[in-house]
């Protein structure tokens, strides 16, 4: 009789290959889950999609059968022909088998649909190789929400798999773009320094490890340190609480692994405005803010100008008092007749900047026209509006 040593063997070392909610996962050497990529065609440009390992929907029904024992494939398999296992592990669902159905000295990932809850997968399913899979076609889209309320695409079924950004953050309106700079426009349309953007480095993430083992859970992408022990096939963690206190890595079903810096960084310089060589301004010029997520324009700066809400007004018509006042405080500016006059600020810029009418002139000079240069403190906040 062959020897199998399933279920009578220490506990398994190597983590068998499971998809993560939107990961095609391997299992490395030293256990951790590593990641492989798929494109899905959303709104996030910078992230590839990833998918979590899928079967048909027919498959759903094989998720008891699954679970059997790996001694019983090996007898089935092949007429009886696997090789004898040497495998000094156990495995919490049993022995992994390859194409023919033999045991291979790796673990399942799960015997059974419920074992892939973690997965974050509406519908999860267990395959009959033991693979965390995901029945995704009658399930609707995942969305992640942004800082601000936004909410940008996260996982979807193309294909018949589920995919995840690994980053959904990144596709977020207000957040900022690796490597790409922004700068602080001046009235006469020139820019000066001022924020740049940098990516955090996720190398020390938590990940899913040792699935299908009794180590199984997430742990320190650098140290190896257990995070949390408990079921997490098929779940990569995300980036969520960006701005708050509470930033940080949270899992598939949105519970706090750990706190983190773990968002795009914004850095700006203080007091940009003073590399623009000139702030004064007229009440026509202006600045738009480019946001990233859409390449849409959402208001910037703008020449503030408050002689310009108080235009001279007509008053008294028809009367001994009849001419401009001022239409904010009332005041008399020109007693003369004005009912058939047009009244406009004109020479902007000059000595002679002020108001003027259609008939005879000059009413009163003012800075009706220039102003100066006022800009959004965040611009970037009024994108995804």
């Amino acid at each position: 009789m062959r020897s199998l040593l399933a279920g009578l063997v220490p506990p398994v070392a190597l983590a068998l290959a499971l998809a993560a909610c939107g990961d095609a996962r391997h299992a490395t050497a030293d256990g951790v889950v590593a990641t492989d990529t798929a494109e899905l065609d959303t709104s996030a440009p910078q992230d590839s999609f990833t998918p979590l390992d899928v079967q048909p929907p027919n498959d759903a029904a094989d998720s008891d059968a699954a679970a059997s024992d790996a001694a019983d494939t090996a007898d089935d398999a092949d007429g009886g022909a696997c090789p004898t296992l040497e495998c000094a592990l156990t495995c919490t669902h049993g022995f992994a088998t390859d194409g023919a159905g033999c045991p291979v000295c790796a673990c399942r990932a799960c015997a059974a649909a419920d074992d892939c809850a973690a997965s974050g997968c509406p519908h999860p399913l267990c395959t009959a190789a033991g693979h965390c899979g995901c029945d995704c076609v009658a399930s609707a889209p995942s969305t992640y929400t942004c800082p601000g309320g936004a909410t940008v695409p996260h996982c979807a079924c193309a294909s018949g798999h589920w995919l995840c950004a690994p980053h959904p953050e990144r596709a977020c309106p207000t957040l900022c773009r690796d490597g790409v700079d922004e700068p602080w426009p001046c009235p006469d349309g020139t820019t000066t320094p001022w924020c740049t953007c940098a990516l955090p480095d996720t190398t020390c993430a938590p990940r899913c490890a040792h699935v299908g083992e009794a180590e199984e859970g997430f742990y320190d992408g650098c140290s190896g340190e257990v995070v949390r022990k408990g079921a997490c096939a098929g779940c990569t963690p995300v980036c969520d609480a960006i701005g708050s206190r509470s930033e940080g890595w949270y899992d598939c079903t949105g519970a706090l692994l750990g706190w983190a810096f773990c968002s795009p960084a914004r850095t700006c310089g203080g007091a940009p405005e003073a590399g623009c060589a000139e702030l004064e301004c007229t009440a026509t010029q202006g600045a738009t803010y480019a946001c990233a997520s859409d390449d849409t324009n959402v208001p910037f700066c703008a020449c503030d100008v408050p002689a310009a809400a108080c235009p001279p007004r007509c008053d008294n018509v028809d009367t001994a008092t009849e001419g401009w006042y001022d239409s904010c405080t009332g005041a008399l500016l020109a007693k003369r007749p004005c009912a058939t006059c047009a009244v406009s600020c004109d020479a902007v810029g000059s000595k002679s900047e002020g108001w003027y009418d259609s008939c005879a002139g000059l009413i009163g000079w003012a800075l009706c026209g220039t102003g100066s240069w006022s800009c959004a403190v965040e611009p970037w906040q009024s994108c995804g509006d």
